[in-house]
């Protein structure tokens, strides 16, 4: 599950282009689901499974929205692929910070304390 999340997470982005010229997050969860579940109900899969999938991708950048450990984990995979970036010319108390309320996980905040 969160494997498949994972890699299909930002399916919406060329949908969210073409339809409203940009790749902004809220238009990812509209666009995003409907495409995963085309392609997922391609295979022999669970319907579970794959209404799980597309509820992290219908919500991967809305915190709060989904409370399961594996939204938890893709949650934090999503933000830690950009982590570094918002760290540039900040200064420590800022990380600390920006860790403990950006992660959902121990692992996702360990991660992030190493980069």
């Amino acid at each position: 599950m969160v494997i498949a999340s994972a890699i299909l997470h930002d399916i919406g982005i060329p949908e969210s282009e073409r339809k409203y010229g940009s790749s902004a997050g809220h238009y990812q969860e509209v666009e995003g689901p409907p495409i995963a579940r085309r392609i997922l109900e391609k295979y022999d899969l669970l319907k579970a499974f794959i209404d799980e999938v597309c509820e992290i991708i219908g919500n991967h950048h809305s915190l709060g929205r989904v409370a399961t450990i594996n939204f938890r984990i893709v949650y934090d995979a999503d933000c830690l692929v950009n982590f570094g970036d918002r760290l540039k010319e900040k200064d420590e108390q800022y990380r600390i910070k920006l860790v403990e309320k950006v992660f959902l996980t121990a692992t996702g905040k360990e991660i992030a304390e190493k980069l």
